[in-house]
């Protein structure tokens, strides 16, 4: 339809990560030999695919087909194409088929007539290395199987990862595990933002090792048949989360990861050599203005610093000391030094009013002092199975964390206790909740726009949203993140009960004893659960005419 016309080939790599996989041709004169080989593989072999290989090598060796004659069926798709580990001049194009087949990748640039076909050989998973691309374009895709005759095609596509700093937007969710219609649902909301790529903040899957599971989930994202996906729109970023470490038979056990290992292909983190079971794990890339951090929190032989979320052999540790937190240290000192802003996502959020907060999760606070020594913006996590927006604040800085585990299963209630004082909840500094808003009335994501400002100064603005697009927590910061200019527009959110009336008033002083508080408009009667207020700098008093920038703080009332 689009009149596409191929240019040849670019140069690409095609690698295959299952364990003890095989695209060789098994010759029935061999039977008796490789016959018995062949069940013992079949028995043992490590996730989905390498068994479902080794089911048809068994099947063609003893004549119950040959591909090679074209008496099977046309091989359609078991998992959609998606996307992974954009750059500035490269993608990964990853899909399955139901039996080996070989396919063709036809690009373009979107808006052009012009394309490029390669074809790749015959295989049940490819992961399709796509380079020499350009920085910051929009390519158009078309993955086919096979590459000639009969067969199943989809189309997709993606924007490179620019090479200098301009506005984007990402989205971020977590705790999907084995929904299908609620996690669809957030997925497709997701989708209609056209993000530049999206984080998975863990509990991708009930049990790591599921066959069952792993297909509902790539039917949420990424389906064998339909129209356009998420994941085949847009790169997907996944953390680990405790579910990914459970086994079918219960308990956590370190191969119950493997099969996330092999469906993602994502940045090294450079301990592959040493530890190569680390791989995919944790790991950090750039993208324009921004930097991002992802690790695996989930166990560690530390007790002190253990969640308790994962084997207790496997899992790379995360206390100081460790090769994973010299990691870590590593990466903050790069975002802080080239980066407007820095994001680290993880799975047991340290920061949360639900029963995993009230828990061995909490034991992750030790990292605050490190992500602000490092001017760390925002942490996002999950476990806890709705949407809050806590912070920390010490020094005049503000640190945002988030719960965001409302992306398709069961919802969860705060555990009994988190609002009284000396609970897990209660910052003794300054005498009030780290919570700052909280949702549990539907499943949601975290869409971030970051932009710029002028003046070498940038904004990332965070929208809790509904699967109905509607927005009903945001929260704006602005980078240098001492600065606030009153001139500008800025948000300020709360929790509220509806029909009840608040005050909103502000400061420009330093929060502490003695400071003076001013009305910010007029009272504000609460029409739901969440309220939001935007300053301009002008509403009440006189606006600074001297072009000074000054801190503001805000505060609701409940008025009788």
């Amino acid at each position: 339809d689009r009149n596409l016309f191929p240019m040849g080939e670019v140069p690409l790599r095609e690698r295959s990560r299952f364990r003890g996989e095989s695209s060789s041709i098994v010759q029935t004169s061999f039977l008796a030999t490789i016959l018995p080989i062949l069940l013992t593989y079949a028995r043992g072999a490590p996730g989905r695919i390498a068994r479902k290989k080794a089911a048809w090598l068994i099947a063609f060796a003893a004549g119950w087909g040959c591909l090679s004659h074209g008496d099977a069926a046309v091989p359609s798709f078991s998992v959609g194409p998606y996307l992974q580990s954009v750059t500035e001049t490269s993608i990964i194009i990853c899909w399955e088929s139901d039996v080996p087949s070989d396919g063709s990748v036809e690009y373009w640039v979107e808006g052009t007539q012009n394309s490029s076909i390669v074809n790749v050989g015959s295989d049940q998973r490819h992961e399709f290395f796509l380079d020499n691309l350009q920085p910051g374009t929009a390519y158009r895709y078309r993955v086919r199987i096979p590459a000639e005759g009969e067969g199943s095609f989809f189309t997709g596509g993606f924007r490179t990862a620019p090479t200098e700093d301009v506005p984007f937007t990402f989205v971020v969710y977590g705790d999907t595990r084995g929904s299908g219609p609620e996690h669809q649902a957030v997925a497709e909301a997701m989708g209609a933002l056209n993000p530049a790529f999206v984080i998975h903040t863990g509990d991708l899957v009930s049990s790591g090792d599921s066959d069952y599971y792993w297909g509902i989930f790539w039917e949420s994202v990424a389906p064998s048949v339909g129209g356009e996906s998420l994941a085949g729109n847009c790169p997907f970023y996944p953390a680990i989360g405790n579910h990914e470490y459970m086994a079918r038979q219960g308990g956590y056990k370190d191969e119950a990861i493997l099969p996330y290992q092999s469906y993602f292909v994502l940045p090294l983190n450079g301990l592959e050599g040493e530890h190569p079971e680390w791989a995919e794990r944790f790991y950090s890339f750039r993208y324009g203005p921004a930097f991002f951090i992802v690790l695996d929190t989930n166990r560690d032989s530390d007790p002190e610093y253990d969640v308790g979320c994962g084997p207790t052999e496997g899992p790379p540790d995360i206390h100081p000391g460790s090769p994973q937190h010299e990691w870590l240290v590593s990466q903050l000192e790069v975002a802080k030094a080239q980066c407007h802003f820095t994001f680290v996502c993880f799975h047991p959020a340290p920061y949360s009013s639900g029963p995993w907060g009230k828990n061995n999760s909490l034991r992750l606070r030790f990292l605050d002092a490190l992500f602000r020594q490092y001017g760390v913006d925002a942490v996002v996590g999950s476990h806890d199975h709705f949407y809050e927006r806590c912070e920390t604040y010490v020094d005049n800085y503000r640190l945002l964390y988030f719960v965001e585990g409302a992306g398709g299963a069961p919802i969860y209630s705060r555990s009994f206790g988190w609002d009284q004082p000396g609970s897990w909840m209660w910052d003794e500094l300054n005498e009030t909740y780290y919570t700052k808003a909280f949702d549990n009335s539907s499943h949601s994501f975290l869409s971030v726009d970051i932009a710029p400002l002028g003046n070498g100064r940038w904004r990332a603005t965070f929208s809790a949203t509904r699967p109905n697009g509607e927005v009903f927590d945001m929260v704006e910061i602005r980078r240098p993140w001492g600065e606030v200019c009153l001139g500008e527009a800025f948000i300020f959110s709360f929790e509220g009960t509806a029909g009840q009336t608040y005050q909103v008033e502000y400061t420009d002083d330093f929060p502490g004893s003695g400071m003076e508080w001013q009305p910010l408009g007029a009272p504000i009667l609460a029409d739901g659960a969440f309220i939001r207020v935007t300053d301009d700098g002008t509403e009440t008093g006189v606006p600074p005419t001297d072009g000074a920038v000054r801190r503001r703080f805000y505060r609701a009332q409940e008025l009788p």
